[in-house]
């Protein structure tokens, strides 16, 4: 195994990687309506593009983590962000809805080696107990691809929606190149595992029921951020009239939170640990999901009063997603790359879930993402009452 880099370098490199999924999704929001007219499709089955990326990310790694297993993280990373690269030529150059939402499908597929295999390799390193205050800190830097990718893409629209995936491209290149010239292998020496045994670990992984909750508990919670992030962009620009710059800067000011909650986080796990960590987490994201909701049904709805809320609830998310991941790896060092994998596939699997779900409500209001954050959050608090209490 190639010599521990610094975490600084380390830090660095992993949250480009765990941060691809935001730059596949957040650059290209904006663009939304753009899409629309150029493909002549209704405005719900670009908002899908969304749906089948995430669950391109969420189904791949339950392939990629066995094989990373067995074979190392390298190897694995540079398959995933080839098909990355493939799909992403293939995003640009579609000219119907149909052709463009398989290439999407794809590019989740690639992009997921790139978002486990960051949480993978942050367990190889740094163990169980350390691994929750890293990932922390990676989400702390991740949270900037939010901030500015909306803006870019916004600006980026000035040269055609074609232009953002050729930003994506450029962003896979770097993500591959920096960590095989500067991180390389991190799988632990001698923890290479026969596939099969490597595949019948997940059995294992899904019969802890407090990992379980971890899971879930993140999930829900994860999928009221997408249902935001989905249902946002027509909401924004089409029934409050921003310009499309406009949404991507004020919603770029609004993912700010993603930076300080997630350092918050980092700083307070450590002291309070995992569970008390997630209870807390959870249900503000609760609180903050239905209040949305209340909101959003109300006369003074707007992007005042509405993107506050989503400030605190996207605070709060980058904090619960290390929190459940940590949680979710921490009793499965030998497995760090399946179990990475599972939790991977409940976040974006659910994220995937949410954006259908918004956008088969879509009813011109704000009213269907509001209900989906709600869903979310009270989903977060309840599972992780019954399942992460129990297993500890």
């Amino acid at each position: 195994m190639a010599a521990r880099p610094s975490e600084l370098l380390l830090v660095i490199v992993l949250a480009m990687m765990a941060g691809i999924g935001s730059v596949g999704v957040d650059t290209l929001i904006p663009g939304f309506p753009s899409i629309a007219i150029a493909m002549r499709a209704p405005i719900e089955q670009v908002q899908l593009s969304i749906s089948v990326f995430f669950l391109g990310i969420a189904l791949a790694p339950l392939l990629y983590g066995p094989l990373s297993d067995r074979y190392g993280r390298a190897p694995i990373l540079t398959l995933g962000l080839t098909l990355f690269l493939i799909a992403v030529i293939g995003c640009a150059t579609s000219e119907g809805i149909e052709g463009f939402l398989a290439f999407r499908l794809l590019q989740g597929m690639g992009a997921g080696a790139a978002s486990f295999l960051a949480r993978a390799v942050v367990r190889d390193l740094y163990g169980a107990r350390e691994s929750a205050r890293v990932l922390s800190l990676m989400q702390a830097l991740t949270g900037v691809m939010p901030i500015v990718s909306p803006v870019i893409g916004g600006y980026l629209l000035l040269l055609g929606w074609q232009s953002v995936f050729w930003l994506m491209a450029g962003y896979g290149t770097v993500c591959m190149l920096a960590f095989n010239l500067l991180i390389k292998e991190t799988r632990p020496a001698g923890h290479a595992q026969p596939l099969a045994s490597a595949f019948s670990g997940y059995w294992q992984i899904l019969s802890d029921h407090s990992t379980l909750g971890y899971m879930f508990s993140g999930g829900a919670a994860f999928g009221g951020l997408f249902a935001f992030i989905g249902g946002s962009a027509f909401v924004f620009i089409e029934l409050f009239k921003l310009t499309p710059q406009t949404y991507g800067l004020l919603v770029g000011l609004t993912s700010t939170g993603l930076i300080g909650g997630a350092y918050l986080g980092s700083r307070m796990v450590s002291r309070f640990g995992l569970r008390t960590m997630q209870s807390a987490e959870s249900a503000i994201c609760a609180i903050i999901g239905t209040a949305t909701f209340l909101v959003a049904q109300s006369p003074i709805a707007g992007p005042w009063t509405i993107l506050p809320l989503a400030w605190i609830y996207l605070a709060v998310i980058n904090a619960i997603a290390a929190n459940s991941m940590g949680g979710t790896m921490a009793r499965f060092a030998e497995r760090a790359g399946a179990a990475s994998a599972m939790g991977g596939l409940v976040m974006f699997g659910s994220a995937s879930s949410c954006v259908w779900i918004v956008s088969a409500l879509h009813d011109g209001t704000a009213t269907p993402f509001a209900l989906v954050m709600m869903c979310g959050g009270v989903g977060s608090y309840i599972i992780q009452r019954l399942l992460i209490t129990r297993g500890e």
